[in-house]
């Protein structure tokens, strides 16, 4: 509705997506004979949107001139070495830019062979991926941080020959050195080079690519093992001790600048400039760039012998007693949690008036058979262990509550509004008569305590035996029409 577009041209396939919108915009189907607005003359320079995924707020439209895609395309493939010989494949959906840049347009710009995986279909069958990728000789390929440990827990090696596989990047996450480890310790045995994984730190205000880096898996020259303490108060000092492992994203593109707003040996925010970054959101007024023309990307990081080390993005910054946490570190401690799901969990921090920090909250999903309770003790104990810190609230919340944005992420701010609403919400309750409510004493009936652990309340009920006999149904569908929505 706010970018208003004149047309949508749609296949004879899909009409049926269509139903509804003609009345908002003419719909075109190359079915029909009704391509005559189509007709007219291309420009030589068209605009073309894209979308942002959505992580740290509402999607934004974003407007680039097709010179500007061209550039991009054309600078991103030399730091790829790409050759007429290379081969894309991918499964990410096409609405945004890994997808849409990445695996799409820089193969059919560069005329490149490219197969693509309806995401549906690979998110049921991971290994589909490979299998196809075998049979193609595909060489080339982007995903998040997430599918790489999908596809090492899910897809056995055996019978694959993933040898010709060049780049196997990751990216829009932040890249976890020991997903990649395990990943090709995993997949070696298969014919996986260990010069063919690698990272690209990319963001749709720059149109994808930003830095980008290939890793060799039999060295550690692609990580830096920093000093925790230090790193929790924001300061970069390397350890032998390898407290906390942070990826190398490479070193920028060509014509992109990397600049980190913070002094030598300290984490800042990550700057850009090039000839592809975007000076506003479309339809938005209000411009990004600063007076020296770099772009904010809203991470935080530090450079290293003329590399990027992104740490996590600065909107996510938990700072919890002085402590700088990263959200995406305790969530990780999460996954590994038996009775939660991988990747279904978020952390995020709440501002406390009466203690003047910031409240460090976790939800997290279980599985059917686990324990509530069980899964709250051991979430407790792994990051209590694991940090100097317990966390102020762990909410243990059924499959699916949690929400994603387009590109798959679990997004922290669409979870903490979630988690503030439900937290101010009335609680009614259908099928009993009282509610008691009591602490942790050992002596619940004793004389002298009773009157200060228990509360009794009487609410408005009705039994599941009787509520469908009148009037009880009645009254009940009064009660529950009387509640705020």
């Amino acid at each position: 509705d706010t970018h208003s577009p004149d047309a949508l041209l749609i296949d004879s396939h899909s009409i049926d997506l269509a139903v509804g919108l003609s009345k908002k915009l003419r719909v075109l189907c190359k079915a029909e004979d009704n391509l005559d607005f189509c007709s007219r003359e291309v420009p030589i320079n068209p605009s073309f949107a894209q979308f942002s995924s959505g992580s740290t707020g509402v999607p934004k439209g974003l407007l680039y001139e097709w010179n500007q895609l061209q550039e991009h395309v054309n600078v991103f493939s030399e730091t790829l070495d790409l050759e007429e010989r290379h081969r894309f494949i991918s499964w990410l959906p096409l609405y945004h830019d890994m997808g849409f840049i990445a695996c799409l347009m820089t193969p059919l710009l560069n005329q490149n062979p490219l197969h693509l995986i309806s995401p549906f279909e690979w998110i049921s069958n991971p290994g589909i991926l490979f299998e196809d990728a075998q049979v193609l000789g595909s060489t080339h390929t982007w995903m998040p941080n997430f599918a790489f440990r999908l596809l090492s827990s899910k897809v056995a090696a055996e019978n694959l020959d993933l040898s010709r596989f060049e780049c196997l990047a990751s990216c829009a996450e932040p890249v976890d050195s020991k997903v990649v480890m395990d990943f090709y310790e995993h997949f070696k045995g298969a014919g996986l080079s260990p010069h063919s994984l690698g990272s690209t730190y990319a963001m749709a205000e720059n149109i994808f690519a930003m830095t980008h880096r290939l890793f060799d898996l039999d060295s550690n020259s692609w990580y830096i093992s920093l000093d925790e303490k230090e790193f929790q108060h924001g300061r970069v000092r390397s350890s032998r001790e390898q407290t906390r492992t942070v990826v190398s994203c490479g070193k920028p593109i060509g014509k992109v600048e990397v600049s980190i707003a913070a002094e030598d040996g300290f984490l800042g925010e990550i700057l850009i400039r090039s000839p592809f970054t975007l000076d506003s959101y479309w339809h938005q007024s209000g411009q990004l760039l600063d007076s020296q023309g770099f772009f904010n990307t809203g991470d935080r990081g530090f450079s290293h012998q003329g590399e990027l080390y992104v740490t996590g993005r600065s909107s996510d910054l938990i700072i919890h007693r002085g402590m700088n946490l990263y959200p995406q570190d305790v969530e990780n401690i999460l996954n590994d949690i038996k009775g939660t799901y991988r990747g279904r969990n978020v952390v995020f921090g709440t501002y406390n008036k009466s203690t003047g920090t910031e409240d460090v909250v976790v939800l997290a999903e279980a599985m059917p058979d686990s324990s509530p309770i069980g899964l709250k003790e051991a979430i407790f104990e792994r990051i209590s262990h694991r940090f100097d810190f317990t966390p102020s609230d762990v909410q243990i919340l059924p499959h699916m509550w949690l929400r994603k944005t387009s590109s798959g992420k679990i997004s922290r701010k669409l979870n903490r509004s979630k988690y503030l609403d439900y937290r101010s919400r009335e609680i009614h309750i259908a099928g009993c008569s009282h509610v008691y409510s009591f602490n942790a004493s050992e002596e619940l009936y004793n004389e002298h305590t009773t009157a200060q652990n228990i509360h009794l309340k009487q609410i408005p009920i009705v039994s599941s035996e009787n509520i469908h006999r009148e009037p009880r149904q009645l009254e009940f569908q009064s009660y529950i029409g009387s509640l705020p929505k």
